[in-house]
């Protein structure tokens, strides 16, 4: 991947850019050389993707640079919903990666806007927030919210 990191669950490894998805099945055991078994190939949204994927309930999220959310099944590589979230950050463009945190995904696009969505496929929103600009991905520990933003660290939560 030029832009994110791959994705790993279980046995399987997913790679996801702007030349589309990809799911690899990883050996049992290491060696000189590995030999990946290709699983699926899945076209995505064509675009770059600076933010790392999530895996949740056996569907990969991913979302583009400009807003385009895809979620894809990890067994078959099928893209099963699509969402626009670039109306929440329209000057911006999504580098954090998306975050999974108690029941929800964080999208957040880099001039501080975020939208919270229920996971599945149908991607419901939930809601939106607003900090200032970053490129951060938030981190959640127990009930809170860390966010590094251009000058401060935020913690929400109780």
């Amino acid at each position: 991947n030029s832009y994110n990191g791959p994705l790993v669950v279980d046995k399987t490894v997913y790679f996801i850019d702007e030349g589309g998805a990809k799911a690899f099945e990883l050996p049992a055991e290491a060696g000189e050389t590995i030999e990946l078994k290709q699983l699926w190939t899945a076209q995505p949204k064509r675009e770059r993707y600076y933010g790392s994927p999530v895996f949740h309930d056996g569907l990969i999220y991913a979302v583009t640079r400009f807003g385009d959310l895809s979620a894809i099944d990890a067994k078959t590589g099928e893209v099963v919903a699509t969402k626009v979230v670039k109306d929440v950050d329209p000057n911006g463009q999504f580098y954090p990666s998306i975050v999974l945190a108690g029941k929800n995904l964080y999208v957040a696009g880099d001039q501080g806007k975020s939208v919270i969505l229920e996971p599945g496929k149908d991607l419901k929103e939930v809601a939106r927030n607003e900090l200032e600009p970053t490129k951060a991905t938030a981190v959640f520990e127990g009930a809170r919210m860390y966010v590094r933003g251009r000058s401060a660290l935020y913690c929400i939560g109780k």
